[in-house]
């Protein structure tokens, strides 16, 4: 999802920006692909890949995968159209709102973990913005 990688963005992405100039700088043959998130997680676990980027740290996924330390951080913020009174106190005053996550996508665990907020899945980050901007989340 934008900024890491995207098809329509400059060089894919930051992501896989840096990860392109690194392997070219090392004289390695670059071939991307930028696939759902899902057909990521399953090729990795088949070991269809060599370089997965755009990562979140996920102890599950440690179980197949080497990581190796990051080179930018990422903070993940709640969106909300301004007309909005919607204010975040910790978790439960989401309860009563759906939220827009990128599917597949890591949060924070406590997030990851709330079964009982009403988590709208999207593909990209332009479709969660858009539903906020039109009031569906």
């Amino acid at each position: 999802m934008a900024p890491f990688s995207d098809e329509k963005l400059p060089s894919h992405g930051i992501s896989l920006d840096v990860t392109r100039a690194v392997l070219n700088r090392a004289g390695c043959d670059v071939q991307i692909a930028i696939l759902p998130w899902n057909r990521v997680v399953t090729g990795a676990r088949n070991g269809d890949y060599d370089i997965i980027t755009s990562l979140f740290h996920d102890p599950e996924m440690e179980t197949f995968l080497n990581y190796s330390e990051p080179f930018f951080e990422a903070h993940v913020k709640f969106v909300r159209a301004i007309r909005s009174d919607t204010v975040f106190d910790g978790l439960s005053s989401l309860a009563p709102h759906s939220i827009a996550v990128g599917k597949g996508l890591l949060y924070n665990p406590a997030f990851d973990a709330a079964d009982d907020l009403n988590k709208f899945e999207v593909t990209t980050t332009l479709q969660a913005v858009q539903m906020v901007a039109a009031g569906r989340v």
